[in-house]
């Protein structure tokens, strides 16, 4: 009987070499994830460790006292330890750091510290070039608010809520003061310390807001009210054209305003000064730029708006209001006059452009 046989005969492993052949394997497998894990928080300490020292040169820079520096790097080790240059230059960074920092500070029930503590923190974000808001812009805190600004409030708890029209006249990171500006103190509605009242105002080129928050302190006279911070901002958007953030450098021609708007007039118009400033947003009907000087409210200005494919679209505008900002700077917001429909147009569709862009950002980032 003939027997095959195979040309070549491999070795039956035994068990011992099966599990030395698992133990290598699994070591492998092993050194692999351990050197992934390494290499990446390496590389989160590298990032870290450059992010810090981007913190200390914006610290630097922006001429930090030694004592709000150590309160900064404190801030950061609590709560934004994993993004501490986020802190120091984004609004919200820094509010939620600021909003973390104080919550914890209220809950301990000393109103002195805590006030303290608000005062600091407010020089800090000054200090930063954080308490701008760009007009037309969101905002998402009380703390966002700005001296001046107008509200009305009334207590949470009536029925028929009787409204009083008060001015904000001062805040800081713990707390922000309304003044009865309207009616003499002796008329003002009693509204105790504790109680819960709800406010509502109008940005101007941005929304409605309501809100609702807590009485912390009343005194007179004049009235006024110290009321907590809050993030519970409900908005309504009511503009007749939509606005968007629009950065760019702007030479402003400024011209004496004629008492017509037509446009071939306006064009004709010579040029009185020059100044150099910043477009900051951006709608069909106007925009707001920022200058380092004030301008007087019945001049005009000319100005050019850098629009998709390299073109430039001449505008005039007329100043609808004026405001002084920190830095010496004074924020303009402007009404284009005279711009045919063509021109309006280009610019709608570009702001549409735009506001599509940020959604998709947004909805890619979520």
């Amino acid at each position: 009987m003939n027997e095959s046989t195979l040309l070549v005969e491999f070795p039956v492993p035994s068990p011992f070499t099966l599990v030395m052949l698992g133990l290598g394997f699994a070591a492998l497998l092993f050194a692999a994830v351990a050197y992934e894990v390494y290499r990446r928080v390496n590389s989160i300490r590298t990032r870290r460790a450059a992010e810090w020292r981007n913190v200390h040169e914006i610290l630097d820079e922006r001429e930090i006292r030694p004592e709000a520096r150590a309160l900064v790097e404190r801030l950061i080790k609590r709560h934004a330890a994993a993004t501490p240059l986020r802190i120091v230059t984004t609004r919200d960074g820094f509010e939620r750091c600021v909003e973390a920092e104080m919550g914890a500070l209220r809950f301990k029930k000393d109103p002195s510290a805590f006030e303290q503590e608000g005062l600091r923190l407010r020089d800090i974000r000054v200090d930063l070039g954080l308490d701008y808001i760009p007009l037309g812009q969101q905002i998402h805190s009380t703390r966002e608010l700005h001296e001046g600004q107008w509200l009305s409030m009334a207590r949470e708890k009536d029925d028929k809520p009787e409204w009083i029209r008060v001015m904000l006249e001062d805040l800081n990171e713990a707390y922000f003061y309304v003044v009865l500006k309207d009616v003499p103190s002796a008329r003002a509605p009693r509204i105790d310390p504790g109680e819960r009242v709800r406010c509502r105002l109008w940005r101007e080129e941005d929304a409605r807001y309501l809100f609702d928050t807590q009485i912390a302190a009343y005194d007179e006279p004049p009235a006024t009210w110290r009321l907590h911070h809050t993030k519970e901002l409900k908005r309504t958007q009511t503009r007749e054209y939509f606005r968007v953030r629009h950065d760019q450098p702007v030479t402003v021609g400024v011209i004496n305003a004629p008492l017509d708007a037509e446009k071939q007039k306006l064009r004709n118009r010579r040029v009185v000064t020059r100044l150099r400033g910043r477009v900051t947003s951006l709608s069909a009907g106007g925009c707001a730029i920022v200058l380092k000087q004030a301008v007087a409210r019945q001049v005009m200005l000319r100005l050019g708006i850098d629009l998709p494919d390299g073109q430039i679209l001449e505008t005039e505008a007329d100043i609808v209001a004026t405001s002084a900002i920190s830095g010496g700077r004074y924020l303009l917001r402007l009404q284009f006059v005279a711009l045919s429909n063509e021109e309006r147009d280009l610019i709608a569709k570009y702001v549409l452009q735009k506001q599509q862009m940020r959604l998709t950002e947004h909805g890619q980032s979520g």
